[in-house]
């Protein structure tokens, strides 16, 4: 279990862990057993918790960005065509309103093949 890479760390490696929140009260009732096993679901939260930062950030950058990147997603690059042009997507939905829903389905069956081989021709 020492190999594990969860496995806590020799207390010659690691500083001295010292917990907080709940888990201070815990702490002082806990063998050691018990200890080690509250220190790995710390260092999980701390995890999770940076995670989130920089799941955040990105979310954050992405959503400033001033020009649509080249190799974003298709959902990414339509998302922030949309934010950076609202007046071009009000117009394509007042176009599509008023061209109906079964001139756009007919419109589109015959579109997507195309739209599908120039993606893949793209990705070539």
């Amino acid at each position: 279990m020492a190999d594990h890479p969860n496995a806590p760390k020799a207390q010659s490696d690691a500083k001295p862990f010292t917990p907080t929140g709940l888990n201070a009260p815990l702490w002082q009732q806990a063998t050691p057993e018990q200890q080690r096993l509250l220190q790995r679901i710390a260092m999980q939260r701390e995890r999770l918790k940076a995670r989130s930062a920089a799941a955040a950030q990105a979310r954050v950058l992405r959503r400033n960005a001033a020009q649509v990147r080249a190799d974003a997603p298709l959902v990414e690059r339509i998302t922030t065509f949309a934010r950076l042009h609202p007046v071009a997507l009000g117009v394509a939905a007042a176009a599509a309103v008023a061209v109906g829903p079964r001139k756009l389905m007919r419109l589109g069956s015959v579109a997507m093949p195309w739209v599908l081989r120039l993606l893949q021709q793209q990705r070539r």
